[in-house]
């Protein structure tokens, strides 16, 4: 009984963090560019899923993964931001595109797992 509390507490305090991560990076982003990056939550579960990958057919550390798929993701980050969301008007568009593709492209290959 004890064991399952210690069990749902902890994994009640990663879903917060994960949540908190996700927050934290919408504020700063609005705060900043005053815009509604609608691309965060799929490009943060791609990050997710990129540490999974590097866990279960790379065998590496999932701190080591995590360093490797946050350096992806920083060039992944960039490469949008000057490919979709520099060049268009209205951001919030652009960030919509984004994100669907990299929710769609989270699906396919999990599927394809």
């Amino acid at each position: 009984m004890f064991d399952q509390l210690i069990v749902s507490v902890t994994d009640g305090m990663l879903i917060g963090v994960v949540y908190g991560l996700a927050a934290m990076g919408l504020t700063l982003i609005f705060g900043v560019m005053n815009v509604i990056n609608l691309a965060h939550g799929p490009i943060m579960a791609l990050g997710m899923f990129g540490v999974y990958l590097c866990y279960t057919v790379l065998g590496l550390n999932p701190f080591v993964g995590l360093i490797i798929v946050a350096v992806l993701g920083m060039l992944l980050g960039m490469i949008i931001y000057a490919g979709a969301v520099h060049r268009v008007v209205v951001p919030v568009a652009a960030d919509g595109v984004v994100g669907r593709g990299a929710g769609d492209g989270v699906v396919a290959v999990a599927a394809a797992q």
